[in-house]
């Protein structure tokens, strides 16, 4: 396999398989007529001095219509007298953060605020492998569809990647039969929490801002969280997902 490098100066380079892991830009996809994401949420955040709030308050998530359509905003303490503020959503999200710093931090100067914005793939659509290539991680929307996080699939997909590259190393067969293990083993892997976690947010996308308060309201009135023993894992979310959904929209028994 050959790859052209931007600098002159490198030339080309020989390999007998190639791994792409750089992350959410998928113009290389496009060209390999590799997986691509189903769509992109867009994400914006910011650090930013918030005195002793940014030390003793605990983190806050903001969800609605109003605040990150699509999706939901965040108020994470740092330490030091510092917030991480910031949100996700499916439209153009500088003036919702915007609108979320006035809220959080009304006296704040605009001058002082680095702020980084970001692609979040949602959902791959196609094949993670070709013919002596794969995909991984951001580079394969290999993303939490629940939070946006990549981190944990994108090392569990490095990690699948890894074992049947080796596999394929001591086969002396690159084909896309042999590298297309790593297709079957992500699927089964976290297939269903990416697709539990896509089709819970565009569920929750549709409701109504008052519909969002009165499921807060039935989830505290239901004791969920007492509900969900058993079900909640850090970066395991399809279970607690869907039973919090079957608890807070499900009709009630003889209704």
């Amino acid at each position: 396999m050959q790859f052209r490098s931007r600098q002159p100066a490198v030339g080309k380079l020989r390999a007998r398989v190639a791994v792409i892991a750089s992350g959410v830009n998928g113009s290389l996809n496009g060209a390999l007529g590799l997986v691509k994401a189903h769509e992109f949420l867009r994400a914006i955040q910011a650090d930013i001095p918030l005195g002793k709030d940014g030390i003793s308050n605990p983190t806050e998530v903001y969800v609605g219509r109003s605040v990150a359509p699509g999706a939901f905003g965040w108020k994470i303490p740092l330490g030091h007298g510092r917030v991480r503020v910031g949100l996700m959503c499916v439209e153009d999200p500088r003036p919702y953060f915007s609108a979320l710093l006035q809220r959080v931090a009304p006296g704040l100067d605009r001058g002082e605020v680095k702020v980084r914005q970001k692609a979040i793939g949602q959902m791959p659509v196609g094949n993670c492998v070709g013919e002596r290539i794969v995909a991984i991680g951001e580079a394969a929307a290999h993303v939490k569809t629940s939070t946006g996080g990549g981190i944990f699939f994108g090392l569990l997909s490095a990690q699948m990647a890894t074992d049947v590259i080796l596999r394929a190393f001591r086969k002396g067969d690159f084909s896309v039969h042999t590298l297309g293990e790593f297709e079957r083993f992500w699927r089964s892997a976290f297939g269903i929490e990416l697709w539990t976690g896509y089709l819970a947010r565009k569920f929750a996308a549709r409701l109504s801002d008052s519909l969002i308060e009165r499921a807060f309201d039935r989830a505290k009135g239901i004791d969920l969280l007492s509900r969900l023993n058993g079900n909640l894992r850090f970066d395991w979310h399809h279970k607690a997902i869907l039973a919090s959904i079957h608890s807070l929209f499900a009709p009630a028994a003889g209704a």
